[in-house]
């Protein structure tokens, strides 16, 4: 089963690329039909937009991260399905349930899984800066808390991790 960290984020790249293949579309349906030299300024604008939505996509390409239950593990992988990292669920699985913002004041709950205690997330902060110190962890994996994600709590040997 596969748990993508953010359809939010997912939804926001697909019009990012609708976006881009309507400008490239748009720039040269406008240059075949009127040929001038003054098309130059529409194909650098056009340019333009592009490298800085794709510069946008870059910098939150992480987001579209997913978690892959197995029978004895999660493995969190990348949109490119190259693994990241794991959390074994035969060994005790420590855990937080941390309420993020995902994006402009929409907020949702997300699971932080580690087979090692680990100091908790602060609530309310913002998902990309939660990732960042997860994947800096190098033992952690983040995932959303919902509907696919609830009923694995209590499968196992689960410690959840709270403030002291």
């Amino acid at each position: 089963m596969k748990i993508y960290l953010s359809k939010y984020w997912i939804a926001d790249h697909i019009s990012l690329v609708c976006v881009e293949v309507v400008i490239v579309v748009a720039t040269a349906a406008f240059c075949i039909e009127y040929r001038d030299e003054e098309n130059i300024l529409l194909i650098i604008c056009s340019l333009v937009l592009i490298g800085i939505t794709y510069y946008v996509q870059s910098r939150v390409i992480y987001l579209l991260d997913y978690v892959e239950v197995s029978n004895n593990q999660f493995t969190q992988c990348s949109f490119s399905g190259k693994r990241k990292r794991a959390v074994n669920s035969d060994e005790p699985i420590y855990y937080q349930i941390v309420p993020l913002f995902e994006g402009f004041f929409l907020r949702a709950d997300f699971i932080v899984l580690s087979n090692q205690e680990f100091l908790p997330y602060r609530n309310g902060s913002v998902i990309g800066t939660v990732y960042k110190e997860v994947m800096a962890k190098g033992n952690q994996i983040i995932m959303p808390y919902n509907q696919k994600s609830r009923p694995l709590l209590h499968l196992r040997d689960w410690h959840k991790v709270c403030f002291y």
